[in-house]
């Protein structure tokens, strides 16, 4: 399984050795998910890969919650939370500069929209 692969392999899976478990386990870490600690069970070494962790932080100027996720056309995309305000960038350092002020990028924070 590789970083490519974790998106469509949620579920549980059962290892003969516990080395292949915890590379199973980091690999679903790295890709953003949660990643049960690899445990022994009747059927071998037991990891769960479950739903993406939640990149959620409160923007500092107008207290909205502001999450960082893959982007639709660019790579990284930020989305105001109360709003549905959304853009991209190119890159993920872009994006969390971007992070802290949705009223430089989301419409509804910076005044140009009506309040939903």
């Amino acid at each position: 399984m590789s970083a490519a692969t974790a998106d469509t392999l949620l579920g549980t899976y059962w290892f003969r050795t516990l080395d292949d478990a915890r590379k199973v386990e980091t690999i679903g870490r790295r890709a953003g998910f949660v990643a049960s600690h690899a445990r022994m069970t009747v059927k071998g070494w037991e990891v769960t890969i479950s739903v993406k962790k939640s990149d959620t932080t409160r923007a500092r100027t107008t207290g909205t919650h502001v999450t960082l996720e893959r982007g639709d056309d660019l790579p990284w995309m930020l989305i105001c939370d109360e709003h549905s305000g959304c853009v991209e960038f190119h890159t993920k350092a872009e994006a969390q500069a971007h992070r802290p002020y949705p009223e430089t990028w989301c419409e509804w924070c910076m005044g140009n929209e009506e309040e939903l």
